[in-house]
């Protein structure tokens, strides 16, 4: 019964399309829509006038008729009908009026969804499209390459002639994926430019290992991160094994040790840093300035430290103790001028052996580097100097004799060995004190060997002799330092002392290495990277993981540009040179100092910042009293005896009896007989 009534139906309606149903025909009345939509008529109108329907915009005409008191009628465009009813329209015409409908139909789609003739990208688009493929994960630009082989494959097969499924199936196969894929490819090139391939076949979706995550807690996550961000620097499976321990009443979904552990690496390095090694190693984030030692002349500046020896020396007059050595070194060539071996750090022993470095070279230096201590800070040394840390500087006061003789004094940082050029060399005599067995003490108390025996210090002429054969061996031995070239000091000094000049490297030896890339590592402090002499660096290097390789390519005819980092094939940054100074520009270390200031500042407002975070989310989260960690503390308590002692003070604390009650006995009897008569009364 339902066919007949369907047929009887769509015979009705194919009478009603009349001329709107030949092959030509694209409107449609509101009536014909209705029955095609299944809906009433005057549903029909009211869709009509809204043009939107089922997700599809409809186009409505109005065409002179019977419309009522206007006299106007509604079509509807069959083109612009969802997809269902414009098959189900065509269903309805003539059998032999079908096939051209249906062709003309296609040809409308064809010419309506086709896609444009391919162009090529602009510049704008080119440098926005690049700069976002550098920045894909390695996996999906190594994606990307196998499908530019497998079209760089098909575009060199049709060089040759060979008919289009042929070099599709040869590039298919190569490339381990269906023809169609290949056709899909070389699509996505057609009309680009060779060299912007690898950049259009590149996947454009997320893996799903970068966007899947396991579920985590952010209660579980806030006690995590808590408890292994300390100083203490607690295991992480330890704090793991409470956190499952804890979770279990609360309800914490934790996942497994493996993703806590990578969503742990996954914080910035200063932050981790800050958090587990302190304040010293979070300063040493930031790289430390290099100082270009080619831009000094011979004597210019003269460095001074003293340094407490590793030996226990027996003196002239039978006393045993750690000598001084008071050292004075060339800055340039890195000689060393003059010496003194003293029993403690005094002005006298500093200026005895300016003293002899002055004789024996027959000239002052422009500038003496110091140390910030109390024996160079003396005014026998420096007084009158208007920049020294210690002491007041008094108009009346004696200059002293680094001031007199117009040598300028720089002054060292506290606590910063590194601001000393001497302080390396310091490692000369630590090695050659260990030959010293038996009065070799070591440079700490755990580092102190089992042969050490105060009774067996050596003369202190031995020690003398010591420190002129390791002094000899050091002048003759090759240096690698900064300007030094593989000479040795003396060869150095030697060099510049007829012209007192300072020399520069060439660009020739600059020019040595040839490639455009190399693989190296990132400093294990400040995460900078060294590239033939040179220290590049940036805020985000600092952040990076140290423990891979990472991609530097770089311009080889200037070393000065920006290097590009890359981890693996994903583009981490850019890095700028660290640009050596001159030894003597003040104004370079105060923007160095500056600059290290606002970086460090910056890392540690983060730093406190998530701090404050995790504490006003603790303070807004009730605490929850049935704690499993509470409830096990109150179960160790140990119980309280049941037996107990009396306790018998001597003293009687009660307090005294008054002397005179405070009402009399005759008082207290009259009350009682006045009471009974009232009630006698009463009764």
């Amino acid at each position: 019964m339902t066919t007949i009534q369907n047929k009887k139906r769509e015979t009705a309606l194919v009478r009603k399309l009349g001329d709107s149903a030949q092959p030509g025909a694209r409107w449609i009345p509101i009536a014909v829509f209705s029955q095609l939509a299944g809906i009433t008529k005057r549903v029909a109108r009211k869709i009509a006038r809204r043009t939107t329907w089922r997700g599809a915009q409809l186009q409505v005409r109005k065409v002179p008729g019977r419309g009522g008191a206007s006299g106007m009628l509604h079509e509807v465009l069959i083109s612009s009908l969802p997809p269902a009813l414009q098959v189900k329209w065509h269903k309805l015409q003539q059998p032999a009026s079908l096939p051209a409908g249906v062709e003309e139909q296609l040809a409308e789609l064809r010419e309506k969804y086709s896609p444009a003739e391919p162009r090529p990208w602009t510049q704008e688009e080119r440098e926005a499209r690049h700069a976002a493929h550098s920045r894909l994960p390695t996996s999906v630009q190594l994606r990307g390459k196998r499908r530019f082989q497998a079209v760089i494959l098909f575009d060199s097969l049709s060089a040759i002639g060979s008919p289009a499924a042929e070099r599709y199936a040869v590039a298919a196969k190569e490339a381990g994926v269906s023809p169609d894929s290949v056709r899909r490819w070389v699509e996505l090139c057609r009309g680009l430019d060779r060299g912007d391939w690898i950049v259009a076949l590149a996947p454009r979706h997320r893996d799903r290992e970068l966007t899947a995550q396991a579920p985590f807690d952010q209660e579980a996550l806030e006690y995590i991160w808590t408890e292994y961000f300390r100083l203490t620097k607690p295991n992480l499976k330890a704090v793991c094994r409470r956190a499952v321990r804890f979770g279990k009443e609360r309800g914490w979904a934790i996942p497994s040790y493996t993703t806590v552990k990578r969503r742990v690496n996954a914080e910035p390095h200063p932050f981790r840093v800050l958090m587990r090694e302190g304040q010293e190693a979070f300063e040493k984030l930031y790289p430390t300035q290099q100082r270009d030692y080619s831009t000094l002349r011979l004597h210019e500046i003269w460095c001074c430290d003293g340094r407490r020896a590793d030996v226990f020396c027996r003196w002239e007059d039978g006393t045993v103790s750690r000598p001084i050595v008071i050292t004075w070194q060339e800055v340039r060539s890195r000689v060393i001028l003059a010496y003194l071996v003293a029993r403690t750090e005094s002005a006298d022993s500093i200026r005895l052996a300016f003293k002899d470095a002055a004789e024996k070279y027959r000239v002052i230096p422009a500038h003496a580097l110091l140390d910030n201590s109390r024996a160079f800070g003396s005014k026998l040394l420096t007084g009158g100097a208007p920049n020294r840390f210690r002491f007041k500087v008094r108009e009346e006061e004696l200059p002293g004799i680094l001031t007199q003789m117009g040598i300028g004094v720089i002054w060292t940082l506290p606590f910063a060995g590194r601001s000393k050029p001497i302080e390396s060399f310091h490692r000369q005599y630590a090695e050659a004190e260990k030959r010293l067995a038996g009065a070799y003490c070591g440079n700490r108390p755990d580092a102190r060997p089992e042969d050490f025996d105060e009774a067996k210090a050596v003369p202190i002429e031995q020690y003398r002799k010591l420190i002129e054969e390791t002094l000899a061996e050091y002048h003759a031995r090759a240096h690698r330092g900064d300007s030094m070239e593989g000479r040795s000091p003396r060869e150095v000094y030697e060099a510049l002392l007829p012209q007192c000049a300072p020399r520069q490297p060439s660009r020739d030896q600059l020019r040595l290495c040839l490639l455009a890339a190399d693989s190296v590592k990132l400093d294990p402090d400040t995460g900078a990277v060294r590239l033939l002499g040179n220290r590049y660096w940036c805020e985000k290097l600092a952040q990076q993981p140290r423990d891979r390789a990472y991609v530097v390519r770089f311009n080889p005819q200037d070393l000065t540009e920006e290097v590009a980092i890359y981890d693996g094939e994903r583009f981490v940054c850019e890095a700028p040179i660290i640009a050596r100074t001159g030894f003597k520009d003040s104004q370079s270390a105060r923007n160095e100092q500056r600059a290290r200031r606002q970086f460090l500042k910056s890392q540690k407002r983060q730093v406190v910042a998530r701090g404050d975070m995790s504490k006003a989310r603790a303070w807004i989260t009730p605490p929850d009293v049935s704690d499993a960690l509470q409830a096990e503390v109150e179960k160790a308590v140990l119980p309280a005896p049941k037996v107990v002692t009396p306790l018998r003070p001597v003293r009687d604390y009660r307090p005294e009896k008054p002397e005179e009650p405070i009402i009399s006995k005759d008082d207290f009897l009259q009350i009682i007989l006045d009471h009974d008569q009232r009630r006698a009364g009463e009764g």
